[in-house]
């Protein structure tokens, strides 16, 4: 990472939480009597503020601390997620999306959930779009760790059971975090990871990708794929039209299998879209963060 970029990194956080639990918005950040607050907070780069909604299951926390599940696209997950309430029970759930009626903000997450693509710098063009740009994902991943900070020092948290959820550019984001800080979560799930994006960059990058501290149990990676996915070309130039998805996102997972310091697994969603495994994807998800082992098999 260049100097100029880490420089941004820096800058960024800073600007965007000043410390939390100093922000006007956040008696927000103390825990709470009910079972879910959502508080908004602004950043200063041009792009729709975060939406963060926590959601504390009832009770004292466990022993151990509550296991957290991270879930990108939040307005989308909170709308899916009362089908799957039971599953959520025992979760300190953080749903992390934008302060907007939407369900997605496509502009805020083509910069959020995507790396810098090879030879750019700072940003580069969304190759579905030109009017969005790509490359915010460590910025995006800063962001969420310092969230983490700060609800952990607020929320009793089970240090080994940090779950990062996401799907489509979400998804890559997810891989983007565990190839670049493989130790800031625990569980891993991408669903319907958008590898075709500047493909076949994100499997490229698993060699040189460090590997979890060796104090640290293994970690775990679940990727899931619908049967009936297929690339679009006319959103995507630089692709193969009507090639299936899922193939990359299982090649990923084996080349990646190799790692000793990770559980990986692919599970195919017969049948289902590239929209519609955001919904069927939760259940997964949820289980494995609420798991009490991250082992896979």
């Amino acid at each position: 990472m260049d100097v100029r970029r880490r420089h941004l990194i820096a800058c960024a956080t800073q600007a965007i939480l000043p410390g939390i639990a100093l922000a006007k918005a956040p008696a927000a950040i103390q825990p709470m009597s009910h079972l879910q607050q959502t508080f908004s907070l602004a950043r200063h780069d041009g792009y729709t503020a975060w939406r963060v909604t926590i959601r504390q299951p009832a009770g004292p926390a466990p022993a151990q601390g509550w296991p957290v599940a991270y879930m990108l696209d939040g307005n989308a997950v909170l709308q899916a997620l009362p089908s799957h309430a039971p599953l959520a029970q025992g979760l300190l759930l953080v749903a992390v999306g934008y302060d907007t009626n939407d369900r997605f903000d496509t502009a805020s997450r083509a910069w959020d959930y995507t790396p810098l693509p090879p030879g750019a710098h700072v940003s580069a063009p969304d190759p579905r779009s030109a009017a969005r740009l790509n490359g915010g994902a460590d910025l995006f991943l800063a962001f969420l760790l310092r969230l983490h900070g700060e609800l952990a020092a607020h929320w009793h948290i089970d240090p080994k059971r940090r779950t990062l959820y996401g799907h489509s550019y979400g998804g890559l984001f997810v891989l983007h975090a565990l190839l670049t800080q493989p130790g800031a979560y625990d569980r891993y799930v991408a669903a319907s990871p958008s590898l075709w994006w500047h493909a076949p960059f994100m499997a490229q990058r698993i060699a040189g990708a460090p590997q979890r501290p060796a104090s640290m149990p293994r970690g775990a990676l679940l990727v899931l794929a619908g049967g009936a996915e297929r690339v679009r070309q006319e959103r995507c130039q630089d692709c193969a039209s009507g090639a299936p998805t899922p193939g990359q996102a299982e090649r990923f997972v084996q080349d990646i299998s190799a790692r000793p310091d990770l559980h990986a697994r692919f599970r195919m969603l017969p049948s289902l879209s590239h929209g519609e495994t955001l919904n069927a994807s939760l259940p997964w998800a949820l289980r494995m963060a609420s798991a009490a082992s991250a082992c896979l098999d």
